[in-house]
């Protein structure tokens, strides 16, 4: 896995002063303005969604900015087409890029169907109960094993 060198590329930019993105509102400091890896949320991530949002952020953004953005079609496809064109020639990465594409769509549609069946028992601005968000992370977590 690439946690370590990536955790290591933060440390190396936040020494140089470059993760410094301001101050939070107790005072404090942020680092993580070019941080590239989060790894507790990986690690605890729900989705295949999740996962993606919080590995190689950095890259993720400029594929965004690149490539989802200005797609006028097939957005996501091309997006990990490029990524898997990026990543280089090795049929691993075509594989995994190209592999991401049903689960992405998978994903979306079971998210969606499960929020519009959630969201229709409540008439009060559609906020979840505790219990619907307890049985949506319950329906969430099976779907990912």
């Amino acid at each position: 896995m690439q946690s370590p060198p990536s955790c290591i590329a933060d440390a190396i930019h936040n020494a140089a002063g470059y993760g410094i993105s301001g101050v939070n509102e107790r005072g404090e400091v942020c680092w993580d303005h070019i941080s590239n890896v989060r790894i507790w949320k990986i690690e605890t991530a729900t989705s295949f969604k999740s996962f993606i949002d919080n590995w190689n952020i950095q890259t993720a953004l400029w594929l965004k900015s690149v490539c989802y953005d200005r797609a006028p079609y097939y957005r996501m496809p091309l997006t990990f087409v490029l990524s898997a064109i990026w990543h280089g020639v090795y049929p691993g990465y075509y594989f995994t890029f190209i592999t991401a594409i049903p689960i992405t769509l998978a994903a979306r549609s079971v998210r969606v169907s499960l929020s519009l069946s959630l969201t229709h028992t409540h008439t009060h601005a559609n906020k979840f109960s505790s219990n619907d968000t307890a049985s949506y992370l319950h329906y969430c977590y099976v779907i990912q094993i």
